[in-house]
């Protein structure tokens, strides 16, 4: 749905330069106007520009890093390019919000670690209209050797969960044991996942082994 709003806008503005153009008037200020639309639109600007206000803010918190365990609540409002199948954009953002708040990612710098989003699944209940308020709810649930996984919750004003998003937060060139001793946290073990996440976390790792039987890997 969001592509789709996003290329009748691109369609709408073009159309509108044609008109303009046909009954003689200025092309230059609708010729620009229409190729700024046409880049924020299909290069995604809008997106690109959260994520660096994201970044710009957590340079200037002065707070302490949260428990690793504490939900980590990223305020949020539902633009057109956010709507459906981009929920998931939105946790981007949101998963380095709590990675930021909790330290993990200060660990990963000083590892020369990253993370990747491995596996995520979302379980839509109602939905966020345009430009509607919600919170975006991160909280990390359990981790074995090589991830994190995450629960995102969104949430709106009256307090309805109108969806809730998982997220296996792969670790690349270093794991969650060493992040942890980084952390001072060497004494932590992973909480046993709820029974929904445990199922969802097998059927992950099935889909990896019969991928990989499927390619010779094994």
């Amino acid at each position: 749905m969001a592509s789709g709003l996003q290329g009748a806008f691109a369609l709408i503005t073009l159309a509108g330069t044609i008109a303009l153009t046909v009954h003689g008037l200025s092309l230059q200020g609708p010729i620009i106007a229409a190729f700024l639309a046409s880049l924020f639109l299909h290069l995604d600007v809008f997106y690109f520009t959260r994520s660096f206000w994201f970044f710009f803010k957590h340079l200037l918190d002065p707070r302490p890093p949260c428990d690793l365990f504490e939900p980590v609540d990223t305020h949020c409002r539902l633009w057109l390019s956010d709507l459906d199948w981009n929920y998931p954009r939105s946790c981007d953002l949101a998963r380095y919000h709590l990675w930021k708040r909790n330290g993990v990612f200060e660990a990963l710098k000083r590892l020369g670690g990253y993370t990747v989003l491995g596996a995520c699944g979302t379980r839509f209940r109602r939905s966020i209209e345009p430009f509607q308020y919600f919170v975006l709810r991160s909280q990390v649930l359990c981790w074995d050797e090589k991830a994190f996984y995450v629960e995102q919750r969104f949430i709106t004003n009256d307090g309805f969960v109108r969806a809730i998003f998982f997220a296996k937060q792969a670790i690349v060139k270093t794991t969650t044991t060493a992040i942890l001793k980084e952390m001072g946290l060497e004494h932590l073990k992973s909480p046993k996942p709820p029974t929904h996440l445990e199922h969802w976390i097998n059927f992950d790792k099935e889909c990896s082994r019969s991928l990989r039987r499927e390619a010779n890997l094994d």
